[in-house]
């Protein structure tokens, strides 16, 4: 399957990885790399919200708990710079709050961590 979705046109072009943990940011984008997906890093909502204007993202996989604020406060960005951009929030909480949120905002996808490499491949294929 995996296979398959690689050869897709729909394969994601372009992915914005917004989290605060340096291991997570380099390991989910070095396997979407190996997938023959473009990635960006961000470690902060600024540093996100600064590439948000000089990008467009087809997905972003957006951690919720950041040292500047809350990854919800992200997505009207994403909404107005990348307004065909996938949402998928990834984190280590899933609340009430959380879930809330997310239901409000629209977010496309939640993955909750630690997740898996395939977990993440098979949502962007379902999404994309």
């Amino acid at each position: 399957m995996v296979g398959e979705w690689l050869m897709t046109k729909e394969a994601v072009t372009k992915a914005l990885i917004v989290d605060d943990e340096a291991e997570i940011r380099q390991l989910v984008s070095r396997f979407l790399q190996k997938a023959g997906h473009h990635t960006e890093t961000s470690d902060s909502l600024a540093a996100a919200r600064d590439q948000l204007l000089t990008g467009l993202y087809d997905v972003v996989l957006l951690d919720l708990h950041l040292p500047d604020g809350v990854g919800f406060d992200l997505i009207p960005a994403i909404r107005k710079h990348s307004p065909k951009a996938k949402v998928v929030i990834i984190t280590a909480y899933e609340g009430p709050e959380e879930q809330h949120g997310a239901l409000l905002h629209q977010v496309d996808d939640y993955l909750k961590k630690p997740f898996t490499k395939q977990q993440i491949l098979d949502t962007l294929d379902r999404l994309l």
